[in-house]
């Protein structure tokens, strides 16, 4: 394969029409071309170009070797302006997987942020549960998950995790409920109840885990990650339910439930993943940083 500089110089001779000068476009010493027009001679095994007194003239080889080095080079300069362009765009950009409790106030304040700090930001946000989130994130087609898991549970091997919040979980139930008029609920008091959680397909299955350490068995009726329907889930006197503090403020202002802090409430981290060792971008690690500073925030207002 020819050698770029020599093509260069060699094209640069057919356009200056002599060694000198095009040493002088090139910003070359005259010696440097002489040497790359000798060496692709050698390689093409005849001579490209006839010197005389008046310059230098291409031969046919040096003509039909130009023709294509032009296009090549070409080629070449559109590739490093469209490359330079796709790295710039990437470095804009953060696509973010995140749980339904997350997208109603810790994201979108994180957002928020971001752009007032980083403003050309490209942001795309999808919605999942932790198990969609991580494997959106493994596959490469999301560059930021905020997930939550228990607290003592162990991360995964292949990320790498960046707290944001430490939350608790509270109860909600229809507010004629027979527990809803305490300050507090105790969890194995709701084992007769009809309960809703989160789809068994996107999400951990926490509430199930919580009650069976309570010491039952949560009677599953209805499934939905969406805050705003297991809200009226429960206000409709149907199932009762457990909320994490970032949807604890909007439930409560249903006056169809009752929202109220668990003896002994089990808590869950709120976390901001990427891959373990994986290439983060400008715009990926400013919205890590923005959900950190939304994720204090709330966290000391709910705290």
């Amino acid at each position: 394969m020819y050698d770029l500089r020599r093509l260069r110089s060699l094209c640069a001779i057919a356009d200056h029409g002599s060694l000198t000068a095009a040493a002088d476009a090139l910003t070359f010493t005259q010696p440097a071309v002489s040497q790359h027009l000798a060496a692709l001679e050698a390689e093409v095994g005849a001579p490209l170009v006839t010197r005389s007194r008046g310059g230098a003239e291409l031969t046919g080889a040096g003509r039909l070797l130009v023709e294509h080095a032009r296009a090549a080079l070409a080629r070449l300069a559109l590739a490093e302006v469209q490359v330079s362009d796709l790295v710039a765009t990437e470095q804009r950009r953060v696509r973010l997987a995140g749980h339904s409790s997350s997208l109603t106030r810790l994201v979108p304040l994180a957002v928020a942020d971001l752009r007032r700090r980083l403003p050309d930001a490209a942001v795309t946000i999808r919605e999942a549960g932790p198990p969609g989130a991580l494997e959106a994130l493994r596959q490469g087609e999301v560059d930021l998950a905020v997930m939550f898991r228990r607290v003592g549970s162990e991360p995964p091997a292949d990320v790498a995790e960046r707290l944001l919040l430490e939350e608790a979980m509270y109860a909600v139930l229809p507010r004629e409920h027979p527990l809803a008029g305490g300050s507090e609920v105790e969890l194995a008091g709701l084992r007769d109840d009809e309960w809703v959680q989160g789809p068994s397909s996107t999400s951990p299955g926490l509430i199930r885990e919580l009650c069976r350490a309570a010491g039952f068995e949560p009677r599953i009726a209805f499934e939905s990650d969406d805050p705003l329907a297991t809200r009226g889930i429960v206000a409709a006197g149907l199932a009762v339910s457990l909320i994490p503090s970032l949807t604890k403020e909007d439930t409560a202002r249903d006056r169809h439930v009752r929202v109220l802090p668990l003896r002994d409430p089990p808590r869950r981290l709120v976390i901001a993943a990427t891959v373990a060792g994986g290439r983060v971008t400008q715009a990926t690690a400013e919205m890590a940083d923005a959900l950190a500073r939304a994720g204090a925030r709330i966290g000391r207002a709910t705290g």
